[in-house]
Order: structure tokens, then C-alpha cells, then sequence
């Protein structure tokens, strides 16, 4: 079986938690978990691991309690949201690239402003 996808930064460090130790443990339990849930459904590892962290600062920023028989749950609906935000920014993304590419509209037009 092939080793799972680990993602290339630390949540941990990229969320100032110093004191918020539950927090951290949650990062430390879940951050592999939702990785790979958002990798499954970004398939790229960059968004995957924006992904990652979005949904940790909104854990906290929100003091979102996971201390709960549902926090998995929590977790997975966390990521599914973050996930499928980005996938669609990068749908408007490509296809504002494909307007101007096909348009022959220079990026400085007042039309995309």
C-alpha cells in the first residue's frame, strides 16, 4: 500500500496557538485526516494544504468545541466546504483566463474591472 500524502507544512506553526493547546492537539490528530480528504477532492497539493489550514484557523477563530461525539463529523464538513470554496475560485479563475484568452482582451481592459 502506498504511504499516504503528508502535507508539506506544519498547520501548527502557520496558527499562533501558543496557548490554545486543545487546538493544537486537534491539528496534531486531524491535520494528516483532512489533508487527504481535501487532497481527494482538490487533487492538488497546494490547494489541499491551503485547505488544511483554512479549516484550522476557522476552528479557532471560530472556537468551534470538537469536544463532542460529532467532531469528526465537524471536521469532514469543515473540509468538504473549504475544499469545494477553492475548487470553485479556481473554476472562475480558469474560466476568466479563457474569456480574456479567447476574447483577445489585454488584462489591463476596463471591461474585467
Amino acid at each position: 500500500m502506498k504511504d499516504p500524502i503528508t502535507p508539506k507544512n506544519d498547520t501548527s506553526d502557520t496558527i499562533s496557538l501558543a496557548s490554545n493547546t486543545e487546538v493544537e492537539e486537534l491539528i496534531y490528530h486531524y491535520e494528516s485526516l483532512v489533508f487527504q480528504m481535501a487532497l481527494s477532492l482538490t487533487g492538488d497539493e497546494d490547494i489541499a494544504a491551503d485547505v488544511v489550514e483554512e479549516v484550522f484557523v476557522q476552528i479557532h477563530d471560530e472556537g468551534i468545541n470538537l469536544q463532542t461525539i460529532e467532531s469528526e463529523i465537524i471536521i469532514h464538513r469543515l473540509t468538504y466546504d473549504a475544499a469545494l470554496s477553492k475548487l470553485f475560485g479556481r473554476i472562475e479563475e480558469v474560466e476568466e483566463e479563457v474569456f480574456i484568452a479567447t476574447a483577445g482582451i489585454s488584462d489591463e481592459s476596463p471591461l474585467l474591472h
